[in-house]
Parts: structure tokens; C-alpha cells; sequence
């Protein structure tokens, strides 16, 4: 899922009367992207991005990142990865990690 500012940026591209193939190219991104989003409402795009959230792997650790984050404002994201690693043995990739850190800052 696309950020919301690429979403707007489709939505107000389309608002000025362009094309998909033209917005797609404007935009360095695929026109399958694009038709993705074309005639997505706003409360179709943040209900499907919210699904998206909650169905995440560390979803039911974000409150503990929250607060590492809250108590360690310069924490990096691997460092996180490693002490959800040592206490709760997650098996999940830094990746993922880094983007829910990424997420909640």
C-alpha cells in the first residue's frame, strides 16, 4: 500500500482532468498502481490501510516499541529488532521491524 500522499497526489492529478498512463509516468510508478487507486474514495483508502496495519505481524508489540521509543527517542530500529528478539523471540525479518518502527515515529 502506497502512501497517502502518493493517493493524493493520483487524486488531484485526476481532479485536474489527466489520464491514467500520463499520471503513471508523471509519477515513476505503474499504471496497475495507479488504476489501483484511481477510484478509491479517501474512507475506501485509510479502511483498507488500517486493515493493512492491524493485520501486521508486530501489531500486538506496538505498544512496547511505542513506549522504547517514547523512554529512547535516538533508538534505531535494529536495536528494537534485537529486544523484541531477546524477550519475546519474535521470528520476524529486521525488515519488518524497521517499517512498523518507521510507522509509529
Amino acid at each position: 500500500m502506497k502512501e497517502i500522499k502518493v493517493y493524493s497526489q493520483i487524486q488531484q492529478l485526476k481532479a485536474q482532468g489527466f489520464k491514467k498512463e500520463p499520471v503513471a509516468k508523471l509519477l515513476h510508478m505503474s499504471k496497475n498502481t495507479v488504476r489501483k487507486y484511481w477510484d478509491m474514495t479517501p474512507d475506501e483508502y485509510v479502511a483498507r490501510a488500517e486493515v493493512i496495519r492491524k493485520s501486521h505481524t508486530l501489531a500486538q508489540y506496538e505498544p512496547v516499541i511505542l513506549k522504547w521509543l517514547y523512554e529512547y527517542p535516538s533508538i534505531s530500529s535494529a536495536q528494537i529488532h534485537d529486544w523484541l528478539l531477546e524477550h519475546y523471540k519474535i521470528k520476524t525479518a529486521e525488515r519488518t521491524t524497521r517499517r512498523l518502527v518507521e510507522l509509529l515515529r
